[in-house]
């Protein structure tokens, strides 16, 4: 039969087709065929007429009659064939195969045409089903990759982000100890300013005998002063390498915060995917499971 698209969906057809051919004979009492698009009896409760040509069948599929029928005189006259009814399987408007079945006209007819219909449906709801069976599988790879790749990026996102603010902490802890350090230094400039002032007012008060010494407090009052500005300039940048450690951390932690946010996103849309893909799996097998229980009633 030429409809399925993948062996998968072949299978599970004619296994349907061998539980309706049974069902179709017990319910009717008459002897059931199904054939191909090819004309060749595939399922039979005669079983010794599986793999044969079926010529009502391929009369069907050739276009040379709608429907296939053989009378009650033309199997009287013919020991070879037998009373009965063929019609086609039609999908999209095509006929992929046939059902027959044998017995009086007036029974088997409407019997023949509500089973190629029955079959017909199953065939093309089959299809659909594997087909979105199939077409969301390459959905969910494409979705559990996206799912993988943004997670292992979100992760990293978070180490790296909690990295970069664990060494801005420490850079700003350093900056704090380096900036007490400088303060010592300006106020040991401070207190060399006025040791060095004091030194100069004693050493005019001494004249003569203290020159040597004015000369040296002055020198003590330039390097103070001179060490007081490095210290200034030094705690002013000090100060703004700070703000900028602390701007790193702070976006640190913003982007640690948005990558968590974004794992976050990523677990529901998981979710999100595990329930489609439960969703999907029960519509195809509710198919299967639907169309069995109306066969085994």
């Amino acid at each position: 039969m030429a409809p399925p698209r993948s062996d998968s969906t072949a299978h599970d057809f004619w296994a349907l087709a061998e539980r309706f051919l049974h069902f179709a004979q017990r319910e009717s009492g008459c002897p059931v065929i199904i054939c191909n698009d090819r004309g060749t009896i595939v399922k039979a409760t005669v079983k010794a007429r599986v793999g044969t040509q079926h010529a009502g069948a391929e009369r069907i599929l050739r276009g040379e009659v709608a429907e296939a029928a053989v009378t009650a005189e033309e199997a009287a006259a013919n020991p070879l064939i037998k009373e009965g009814h063929n019609c086609p399987i039609l999908v999209d408007g095509k006929a992929v195969g046939t059902f027959g079945i044998a017995g009086p006209l007036e029974v088997v007819r409407p019997v023949a045409r509500m089973a190629a219909l029955v079959l017909a449906v199953w065939l093309s709801d089959l299809g659909r089903q594997r087909a979105l069976q199939e077409g969301t599988g390459t959905l969910f790879a494409d979705l559990d990759g996206l799912a993988a790749r943004t997670e292992g990026a979100g992760r990293e996102a978070v180490e790296q982000a909690r990295a970069v603010k664990g060494a801005a902490q420490l850079a700003a802890a350093r900056l704090d100890e380096t900036g007490q350090l400088v303060t010592s230094v300006v106020l040991l400039a401070r207190q060399s300013r006025i040791l060095a002032i004091n030194a100069s007012v004693e050493a005019t008060r001494l004249g003569e005998q203290g020159r040597a010494f004015s000369v040296v407090a002055k020198e003590m009052l330039s390097l103070a002063e001179d060490a007081g500005g490095a210290a200034a300039t030094v705690q002013k940048v000090l100060s703004e390498i700070h703000e900028a450690v602390r701007g790193v951390g702070q976006s640190a932690e913003r982007t640690a915060r948005v990558s968590g946010d974004q794992l976050e996103a990523v677990s529901q849309m998981a979710h999100a995917i595990d329930g489609l893909r439960a969703a999907v799996q029960a519509l195809v097998a509710q198919f299967g499971d639907a169309t069995i229980s109306q066969l085994e009633r």
